[in-house]
């Protein structure tokens, strides 16, 4: 059984692959040889910032249509069925990546598909990342339609990204999703801080490509391993 995390959002800017940065760290702390594909195909974000673990593209978009290539998706899923090298595979899909693919699991053949992933051995988890303030309607328009589609076929998880603000309304409409959707909440940081000298250097790291669990400074490093205890992540799934 092959555990594979789908992190998704159509709007841009929320922090898709900040989580999964923070995951890929995880990866490493736990010794885990998970593998993570880049499937944004326009900033290719993740494929620059995890040069510290196995990170390959994968560009499920046709550049002809921009439009998701429903029967390389399909291979997607079965190759992933028969590898036998990674127990995890984690895949940030970009903005026109995760809408493409709410419209493939949208449609009839998309939504069999997907009932079809435990019989290939495949354990099929949605990571869909929610940003607060303005983002947050179109965030949380994007989290519904896509829960209402893999409701029953995944494991369904809102992820809140503490760089943003929720006021109390927005908090009850995603506890409301939650529960409409048997979806976990969970959130994230880089660090607690927000602007300090600490998630400078994280953030440096990032865009280098190395894993701030290793090579960050001492402190700094113990500050981002507590952010990354909250996110509560459990490899053992």
């Amino acid at each position: 059984m092959v555990n594979l995390f789908i992190i998704l959002q159509s709007k841009g800017g929320v922090g898709k692959s900040a989580y999964t940065y923070n995951l890929a760290n995880m990866a490493v702390q736990a010794g885990v040889d998970a593998l993570f594909l880049c499937m944004d195909n326009e900033t290719k974000t993740s494929e620059k910032q995890l040069g510290f673990v196995s990170c390959d593209s994968y560009d499920l978009i046709d550049t002809k249509s921009k439009q998701i290539d429903r029967t390389k998706l399909d291979a997607f899923f079965e190759e992933m069925s028969t590898q036998q090298n990674y127990e995890y595979v984690f895949c940030d899909m970009g903005a026109t990546s995760s809408e493409q693919f709410h419209k493939y699991i949208d449609s009839e053949d998309g939504a069999e598909i997907l009932t079809s992933l435990k019989e290939l051995g495949i354990n099929l988890n949605i990571h869909c990342i929610i940003g607060g303030d303005n983002v947050y309607p179109a965030c949380a328009d994007f989290a519904e339609g896509l829960f209402e589609n893999t409701q029953g076929v995944a494991e369904n998880v809102i992820v809140l990204n503490n760089k943003f603000d929720y006021n109390d309304g927005q908090m009850h409409d995603i506890r409301q999703l939650s529960q409409k959707y048997q979806a976990k909440i969970t959130d994230f940081n880089i660090i607690n801080e927000a602007g300090t000298r600490g998630i400078s250097l994280v953030h440096k790291l990032m865009e280098e490509g190395k894993a701030a669990i290793l090579e960050a400074p001492v402190l700094t490093r113990k500050r981002y391993e507590i952010s990354l205890r909250k996110m509560q992540f459990d490899f053992e799934i």
